[in-house]
C-alpha cells in the first residue's frame, strides 16, 4: 500500500534478504521478494514506535528492534525561558529565547509523552485531539520521530545540519522552538491537501487555537500540510 513502512533483512536465515511490511503495529515478513500473503504477521510495540532490523544475536536471522523515545523532559535540556510574549510563529526572524525553554514552560503531551509543547498550548491541543479521535476512530497523529513538537536549540542544531533550508529554519528561529508548533503525520495517517483528515483539521483546528497558517497552506511560500502552530 501507498502508505506502507517496508524493512529489509534476511528474516529467515537463508543469506537472502526480503521485505517486511509495516501497518501501524502489524509487520508483514515475506521471506521471499514476492506478492501475495506474508509467511507469517508478527504484532509488535507500539504505533508511535521506531523500527529497526538486526540480527541481534548472531544467529544469522535478521528480527525486529523498536526505537522508543524517552519521556520529553528527560530528553530536552532544561532552559531558561518561560515566557514567549512576542514569539514569531514564522521562522523569520532570529529570537535567543528560541529552543530554550523552561521545563517549568514545557507539558508533555498526555497521549505522547515523548513529546511537549508549551503548557499554554497543551489544553488546545487535548481538546483537539478528543474532537479528532471523536470523527476518525483514532488519537491526533502527531508524527511521533524526534522533534515534531517542541525542538530545544541543540535540537535547531541538529535538523539544520541533516536537512537545512527550507525543510529546517535556522536555529533559533524555527516556530518549534517556542512549544508552539507540530508536525501530523506518519505511516497510514500522512496529511496531504485536499485530502482528509487535513480538511478536517483545517476546517476544525482553529476552534481550539491550533491552525495550518497562511504560509504552510497550498500556495503558500512554504507550503506543509502537516505543520499546525498554536495561536490561540
Amino acid at each position: 500500500r501507498a502508505q506502507d513502512r517496508v524493512y529489509v533483512g534476511d528474516f529467515d536465515g537463508d543469506r537472502d534478504d526480503s521485505f517486511t511490511v509495516r501497518r501501524g503495529i502489524e509487520y508483514h515478513v515475506a521471506n521471499q521478494i514476492r506478492g501475495g500473503e506474508a509467511d507469517r504477521v508478527v504484532v509488535y510495540g507500539r504505533a508511535t514506535d521506531g523500527a529497526i532490523v538486526g540480527d541481534w544475536n548472531g544467529d544469522g536471522v535478521d528480527s525486529l528492534g523498536v526505537q522508543r523515545l524517552k519521556p520529553a523532559l528527560e530528553r530536552i535540556p532544561d532552559g531558561w525561558v518561560t515566557d514567549v510574549s512576542g514569539a514569531d510563529l514564522s521562522a523569520a526572524s532570529y529570537d535567543a529565547r528560541n529552543g530554550r525553554l523552561s521545563h517549568q514552560a514545557l507539558c508533555p503531551i498526555p497521549f505522547l509523552p515523548s513529546h511537549a509543547v508549551h503548557c499554554s498550548a497543551l489544553d488546545g491541543l487535548v481538546d483537539l485531539n478528543a474532537a479528532y479521535q471523536a470523527r476518525f476512530g483514532h488519537p491526533l497523529p502527531i508524527n511521533p520521530a524526534p522533534y515534531t513538537t517542541y525542538r530545544s536549540y541543540a535540537d535547531q542544531l541538529h535538523v539544520w545540519a541533516e536537512t537545512g533550508p527550507p525543510t529546517a529554519a535556522r536555529p533559533g528561529t524555527s516556530p518549534h522552538g517556542w512549544g508552539l508548533s507540530m508536525d501530523l503525520g506518519f505511516g497510514d495517517n500522512e496529511l496531504e491537501f485536499g485530502e482528509q483528515p487535513y480538511l478536517w483539521l483545517h476546517a476544525n483546528a482553529p476552534r481550539f487555537g491550533w491552525r495550518n497558517q497562511s504560509w504552510n497552506q497550498e500556495g503558500g511560500s512554504n507550503p506543509e500540510p502537516w505543520h499546525f502552530d498554536y495561536v490561540g
